[in-house]
């Protein structure tokens, strides 16, 4: 046999039996989103100045209503979760009577938030603001 043709036999033949082994590969990505949009911080709204019907027609309808000690506090909050699955699956149950299953997973979630304090007087007292966070709104405050 000529020697330039071993190479190739080689190969067809690692081919053929990696193919007996390999099995299947699947990868899912999911992205789900919760909640309404959270409209960016708006120049309209000026702390001290833009009263709480103002800030309605600018921002939309909260998620939230929240009063705290007599001040009103409108949250607006989404969440982007994203979701990465991969798993690989190799039949070998022919020669040893189990198979090899291998997957991994990973979670991202973010949220968007918007949160306006009002006074008693219905006017904009504070504007708290943030985009891709780790934390939901009561963390995003507090830290």
């Amino acid at each position: 046999m000529n020697p330039r043709f071993r190479p190739l036999i080689l190969v067809i033949v690692v081919i053929y039996f990696m193919s007996g082994i390999w099995g299947c590969i699947s990868f899912r990505m999911i992205r789900e989103v919760d909640g309404n949009d959270v409209p960016p911080v708006a120049k309209q709204l000026k702390v001290g100045v833009t009263d709480l019907t103002r800030a309605l027609e600018i921002c939309g309808a909260p998620s939230r209503v929240v009063e705290l000690g007599g001040k009103n506090l409108l949250i607006y909050e989404q969440a982007e979760v994203n979701q990465n699955n991969i798993s690989l699956g190799i039949p070998i149950s022919d020669f040893t009577g189990k198979s090899i299953d291998i997957s991994a997973y990973g979670n991202l979630t973010r949220y968007n938030i918007l949160a306006l304090f009002f006074t008693p007087d219905n006017i904009l007292h504070d504007v708290v603001y943030e985009a891709g966070s780790d934390h939901p709104y009561l963390k995003t405050l507090l830290k």
